[in-house]
Order: C-alpha cells, then structure tokens, then sequence
C-alpha cells in the first residue's frame, strides 16, 4: 500500500489497522477460484493466481486489484482512499521456488514506488543489480554522514533591484571516493527511502547555521526541508 505510513502517523494505529482488515477483505472478495490472498507483513500483501498463461490475463488481475484497493473503505467515522504499487512475477521463468518468486516480486514493486507509487512494474533482471547498488549507496551515504564527507554549498540569492546578495541557498553535495560525483537527484531520494533523511537535514542545517553565524546580519540563510522530516518529530 502507498503511504500506510501516514494514516498511522495521523490517524492512529486503530485506524490503521481497521484499515488493513478492510484492504485485506476486498482483496479476499476480488480473487479468483485459482487465487490465493495473504498478508505478508505490515502493509504488504500478496495474490498467487495459478491457470494464467498470458500478459491481458495478468493485467485484469492487476486491474481488479486496483478496484479492490482504491474502493473507499470506512474506517470508523473516516472514509479513506488509498493506493497501492504492485510488483509482478512470473513463474518458472523469473522464479522456481517460492522465496524467488516472492523476492522478485518485491523488487519488481519497490522499482513501482520508485517510479511515482499507483503503477505496477514486472520484473526484470537488472532490478536485482540495481537493488544491490542502492543498498550499497545507501551504506556508502551513511558512512559519508558518520565522517562529514557531504559538502555544503551554498547557491547566492539576488536581490534583483539591487544586485545585492541578500542570502544563500544552503546544498547538500557530495564526492564519492570511488563513484565521484553522486547527484543529489539520486542521493536524497535514497536518504528518503531509508530514513537518512533526517540525519541528513539535521546536518545540512547545522552547517549552514554554523556558516551563516558569521555573515552579515542582514544576510539570510535558506535550507531545504525533506517532506519525510516534517511527518517526525526533528522539526517539532
């Protein structure tokens, strides 16, 4: 499910799980004799469907999941709409035991909610290499951040009548020693995904608090807040 995360957060676990019951019931009710629904763990789910033999076969099932899904469901006195990204696998071919096909299918779902969330992905072999270099960056990210190898730079703001720099715009950068280097495009979305976010934003604006200390006092600094800080408690 997409953003279970944020009825928890804002409406309570109650909610939640009242929730889950009710995507998990809808799911029951759209599968098939040859389908099989089960949860696998927080706001995952899976449907084994057996007896499919080509891809418009595959897509209605898709389909169906989404109508199941996207229907509003009535969780007390609150009504809410939800989405999904859906990951899909193919047996034998993309998996010929269970943990394959279910671990394909997890890759195949994480590159949907890396995509925009609300689609569905099939697998592909190159997911797994990229799985394991987004692993790898993310460790390599967490190193950085334990020994200050992200850069701060900081991007001036004009004050267009006078020409005048009136502030600066605080950015996070940052040279791998082996990759060189790496886009923020590609970085933050990966601090996002695995909670690096906040301790990358509280060390961007520590830094540029420091910096900004000894400016002139009429000269401001801008830092750029990730979404994902302002749903925990760093900013409260």
């Amino acid at each position: 499910m997409d953003e279970f995360k944020a009825v928890n957060d804002t409406l309570g676990h109650q909610i939640g799980d009242e929730l889950l019951r009710s995507v998990a019931s809808s799911l029951q009710s759209c599968a098939g004799p040859n389908e099989f629904v089960a949860r696998l763990g927080g706001d995952e789910f899976a449907l084994v469907a057996s007896g499919i033999n080509t891809e418009f076969q595959i897509l209605d099932l898709v389909q169906r999941i989404y109508e199941a899904v996207r229907r509003p469901h009535q969780c007390s006195s609150h009504q809410l709409a939800v989405d999904t990204s859906i990951g899909i696998a193919v047996a034998p071919s993309q998996g010929s035991t269970c943990d394959e096909i279910l671990q394909n299918a997890d890759l195949a779902m994480y590159d949907a909610k890396s995509s925009g969330k609300r689609t569905y992905r099939f697998f592909e072999a190159q997911l797994e290499k990229k799985a394991k270099d987004r692993r790898q960056l993310e460790a390599d990210l967490s190193k950085a951040l334990e020994s200050g190898s992200i850069e701060v730079n900081y991007q001036p703001i004009l004050d267009l009548k006078t020409y005048e720099i009136v502030g600066c715009e605080a950015l996070a950068r940052w040279t791998h020693p082996e990759r060189g280097y790496v886009s923020p495009a590609e970085f933050i979305p990966v601090a996002e995904q695995s909670g690096l976010i906040e301790q990358l934003g509280e060390y961007v604006l520590r830094a540029a608090c420091n910096e900004a200390a000894s400016w002139p006092g009429t000269t401001k600094v801008a830092v750029n807040v990730s979404p994902a800080q302002f749903k925990s408690e760093a900013l409260h």
